[in-house]
């Protein structure tokens, strides 16, 4: 396995713990991959808030 494969293993696994922490909130994930980065953003439960909030 290649380091570029570990790397890309190791940030889905952070993904899919986030992704469940979020759910536990009652929040939605909105995942946005592209060949140049990966982004990820929060869109937050807009009865509970009126903002979105980016992970990283």
């Amino acid at each position: 396995m290649s380091n570029t494969d570990k790397y890309l293993r190791d940030i889905a696994r952070e993904l899919k713990g986030i992704r469940k922490e979020l759910q536990k909130r009652n929040e939605t994930v909105i995942i946005d991959a592209n060949l140049d980065s990966v982004r990820s953003a929060v869109l937050a439960d807009k009865e509970k808030s009126k903002y979105n909030e980016l992970l990283f």
